[in-house]
């Protein structure tokens, strides 16, 4: 059912609950040299490094009601990916998709993520979300910068909200 002739699928399924999971594919004439799975039974996430292409493919899962430790940990796991890819022959291009589950961050320019993670810092309340799906926000704004990454899609994904994000280096 999953597979595609002429890709190659590279999986992580969810482990220890009910669906869940994030697949990506690569046409099978690209070579990966690099490649990362995980799942910690809440976040997953899967990496590819193509050499001809000098670029890093990210996927990643963030499911509602997801706790900050499982985000952070996800996050973490593909910071070392990426800072394992520095010997490559120059920096790799990086793209970042995901269901990220954010639905209260429906401005991604500049000035507004600056304004949230100011928010966040300062403790600001917000009638729709939690405090942990905040700090995961912000978490993820810095895991972009700190890549030099972008995010480029702008209108909503579902409905008015902005869950499926593309990130890109």
């Amino acid at each position: 059912e999953i597979n595609i002739p002429g890709f190659t699928a590279f999986r992580s399924d969810r482990k220890d609950r009910k669906n869940g999971g994030v697949i990506t594919y690569i046409r099978q004439d690209l070579g990966v040299r690099n490649q990362f799975s995980h799942s910690n039974s809440y976040c997953e996430s899967a990496a590819q490094f193509i050499p001809e292409l000098s670029l890093c493919l990210i996927n990643v899962y963030r499911p509602p009601g997801c706790p900050l430790a499982k985000f952070q940990e996800t996050l973490g796991l593909l910071e070392e990916f990426l800072e394992g890819l520095e010997g490559e022959q120059g920096t790799p291009s990086i793209l970042c998709t995901g269901d990220m589950n954010l639905p209260f961050m429906r401005d991604w320019s500049k000035l507004a993520l600056e304004k949230f993670c100011t928010q966040v810092a300062e403790n600001e309340t917000s009638n729709r979300t939690t405090a942990e799906d905040r700090k995961q926000a912000v978490l993820l704004i810095k895991f972009a910068q700190e890549n030099y990454m972008e995010q480029f899609i702008n209108t909503g994904t579902r409905n008015a909200n902005i869950l499926d994000l593309v990130f890109c280096s």
